[in-house]
């Protein structure tokens, strides 16, 4: 149990930092000239498949694992707690977003800032519509995200 906790809160260290890592790189070279964002793109599409994907799953993973564990043990009152339940159904809401919109949304981003002709010829209309994808469905994860972590560790 010790060791799934601490799996569990390193998935959302990922998960988390890795978010404010890609939102940080994001927005900085948002106001620069559509080729100088080109490149970046490969990069924050790498931090949401090698960091914020696998510490969103990882985090979901243990966090079942976790609940499976203290209803086995009997303590099914804790689970019935408002927090949990929020915490639980947050996190979930959000995972799914984060690794079925916003990852794959990141590499189609970071396939159009290699270059990559498959995606289409007009990539510029392509890469507006996937930003602002990416935008809100980074931003709705990451709330929940915080709606999760907050209930988990405040809400009794």
């Amino acid at each position: 149990m010790l060791y799934m906790r601490f799996f569990h809160f390193l998935g959302v260290a990922l998960w988390i930092g890795g978010a404010i890592a890609a939102f940080t790189v994001a927005r900085s070279i948002g106001s620069q000239p559509a080729e100088a964002r080109r490149i970046f793109w490969p990069h924050v599409a790498r931090i949401h498949a090698l960091v914020i994907g696998p510490g969103a799953m990882l985090t979901v993973i243990t966090g079942v694992l976790l609940t499976m564990s203290l209803v086995n043990r009997g303590m099914t009152e804790v689970m019935a707690r408002p927090g949990i339940i929020i915490m639980q159904g947050a996190g979930i809401i959000a995972a799914v977003i984060a690794l079925f919109v916003g990852v794959p949304t990141a590499n189609q981003l970071g396939a159009l800032g290699r270059g990559d002709d498959a995606l289409g010829s007009d990539g510029t209309q392509l890469a507006a519509r996937l930003r602002k994808r990416q935008a809100i469905a980074s931003s709705v994860a990451g709330v929940l995200t915080l709606v999760a972590l907050f209930a988990g560790a405040v809400i009794k």
